[in-house]
C-alpha cells in the first residue's frame, strides 16, 4: 500500500488549465466577490490616511513652538486629530468587517459546491477504484484538500486583489510624501519578488509532504479501525 499513498500527481507551480476549472467555482459568485473587492478600496484609503494624521499631530503641532501656537491650541488640535483618528479606524473596521463576512459567505458556498460535487464524482466512480485508493486518501481530499482549494479561490485570490490595491494606496502615498524614498523602494522590489518566489517553493514541497503524510494517517487509521470487528471476531486482539 506504500505507493499507493506515496503517488503524487506532479505539477506545475501555476498551473492555469486547473486555475480555469477552479474559477467556475466562483462564478456563480461574482457579484459577492466583487462587493469584496470595492469594500477593500475605502478600507485601504483610510488605514493608509492614519499614518498622515499622525505626521500632522507630530508636524503641525508638537514640534511647532509655542510663540506661534499655544498650549491651549496644541492641545485642542491634538483632540481633534485624535477624534479623527478613532472616527477613521473605527470606519475601516465596519468596512473592513464587511468584507469578511462577504468572503466568508462565499467561501462556504464554494466549500458546500466543491464537496457536493466531489461526493457526486466518489459515488460514480467504479469499485476497483477503492481497491487502488484508501478511503483515507479520499477523506483527506474531500476534507483538507476542498479547504485548501476554498482558501485559494477566496482568501488567496479575492485577498490577493485586495493586496494589489493596499501596494498600489501605500505607493501612491508615498510617492506623495517622498518620491525620492519611493524610488529607492521600487529599486527593492524585484529582490523582496525573487525571495518570495524562492520561498513560494520551498513552501509548495513542505506542504506537500504534510499532505501525503496526513493521507497515510487518515489511510492507516481508517483501516486500523475498519479492521477492528474482524479482529475481535477471531479473537485476535493479543497480535
Amino acid at each position: 500500500m506504500t505507493h499507493l499513498l506515496e503517488s503524487e500527481v506532479p505539477s506545475r507551480l501555476f498551473d492555469r488549465k486547473l486555475l480555469r476549472r477552479l474559477l467556475v467555482y466562483m462564478k456563480p459568485y461574482t457579484g459577492q466577490m466583487v462587493v469584496a473587492l470595492l469594500l477593500s478600496i475605502p478600507v485601504t484609503l483610510l488605514m493608509n490616511y492614519l499614518p498622515l494624521l499622525a505626521k500632522q499631530a507630530v508636524d503641525d503641532v508638537l514640534t511647532v513652538d509655542a510663540a506661534t501656537l499655544s498650549a491651549a491650541d496644541k492641545i485642542a488640535r491634538l483632540n481633534h486629530l485624535g477624534l479623527l483618528f478613532l472616527g477613521m479606524s473605527a470606519v475601516a473596521m465596519v468596512f473592513r468587517f464587511a468584507q469578511g463576512y462577504v468572503m466568508s459567505w462565499v467561501g462556504q458556498k464554494i466549500l458546500f459546491d466543491l464537496r457536493a460535487d466531489i461526493f457526486s464524482k466518489i459515488m460514480r466512480l467504479p469499485l476497483r477504484y477503492f481497491d487502488r485508493n484508501p478511503v483515507g486518501r479520499l477523506m483527506t481530499r474531500i476534507g483538507s484538500d476542498v479547504d485548501a482549494m476554498q482558501r485559494l479561490l477566496t482568501d488567496g485570490l479575492i485577498g490577493l486583489a485586495g493586496d494589489l490595491i493596499t501596494i498600489i494606496g501605500i505607493l501612491g502615498f508615498m510617492i506623495y510624501l517622498s518620491p525620492q524614498l519611493a524610488a529607492i523602494l521600487l529599486v527593492l522590489l524585484p529582490v523582496l519578488f525573487t525571495s518570495l518566489v524562492y520561498l513560494n517553493v520551498k513552501v509548495r514541497k513542505a506542504h506537500r509532504e504534510v499532505r501525503r503524510r496526513q493521507s497515510a494517517l487518515n489511510s492507516f487509521l481508517q483501516e486500523m479501525l475498519t479492521g477492528m470487528t474482524t479482529i475481535q471476531l477471531f479473537n485476535r486482539e493479543g497480535h
